[in-house]
């Protein structure tokens, strides 16, 4: 029984992140161009920026923050 609770738990727990995930992703897609360094305002007190950027491979690095 305490296999299934932690299965199912971990289950929840894995749902819930990707339903932030996603959230996440949406609403930045939602920008329309983002500049290298410029930071983007997202909903609940998270910020994202584009850390580097290669135009030529079309490869980026972004950064995710949370505001304490």
């Amino acid at each position: 029984m305490n296999l299934i609770n932690k299965k199912l738990c971990r289950g929840i727990s894995i749902l819930i992140l990707l339903t932030l995930y996603m959230g996440l992703y949406f609403e930045a897609t939602a920008l329309d161009e983002m500049a290298v360094g410029e930071f983007h305002e997202l909903e609940g007190g998270y910020s994202i920026t584009v850390a580097e950027a290669d135009v030529e491979s079309g490869k980026a690095v972004f950064l995710l923050l949370k505001e304490d």
